[in-house]
């Protein structure tokens, strides 16, 4: 695999996207992060005391903003995972 810094890759099939997160995806992330029942579902391990709940769009933005910048920094990539058929039509 290349250098992850140099070039993030996106892996996809007829399903999913994966791909760096990016400032577009503040608001899907948002539904996400301020759902408190979703909490335990998030791997905060190394993170510093960052819990993954954003209550308010700002904190979400600064979140998005702060692993931009880490990844400037090559310090972590972010990847969002894109739906691109909803779930419970995988299932049926």
């Amino acid at each position: 695999m290349r250098n992850v810094y140099e070039n993030v890759p996106e892996f996809e099939n007829e399903s999913f996207l994966l791909r760096m997160v990016s400032n577009n995806d503040i608001d899907s992330l948002f539904k996400v992060y301020s759902d408190k029942k979703a909490i335990p579902f998030f791997n905060s391990d190394n993170c510093h005391g960052d819990t993954f709940y954003y209550d308010t769009i700002e904190k979400m933005k600064k979140a998005v903003e702060f692993w931009l910048y880490s990844y400037k920094e090559k310090y972590f990539v972010r990847w969002s995972i894109m739906e691109k058929v909803p779930i419970k039509q995988l299932v049926q």
